[in-house]
């Protein structure tokens, strides 16, 4: 699998306490050429999406990457304290 979640995407997952053992990839959003003023957020893959939902992942016929992302990860960041801890804690086997 491959695809990975864009700038909104990452800020929004890392914002309801999704988290990251090990990002492959980091979304940097630039807002002047000042290195310090950079937002960086973990890159979540299709596959640790996979990983974090476990049984609960799904997968809609003829689409594409983007927007299986897409669906999945409105319904993560819905998801209560508790599934979010655990999802962090799948991720965290696999990585670690």
């Amino acid at each position: 699998m491959h695809g990975f979640t864009n700038y909104q995407q990452s800020k929004a997952l890392y914002e309801r306490g999704y988290w990251h053992p090990s990002p492959v990839e980091i979304c940097t959003k630039v807002h002047s050429v000042d290195p310090l003023t950079w937002d960086d957020y973990p890159a979540f893959s299709l596959a640790d999406i996979v990983t974090m939902q476990g049984e609960r992942f799904y997968m809609p016929p003829q689409v594409s990457v983007a927007e299986v992302i897409e669906y999945n990860m409105k319904y993560m960041i819905e998801q209560g304290d508790a599934t979010v801890m655990a999802c962090n804690q799948r991720l965290r086997e696999v990585y670690v």
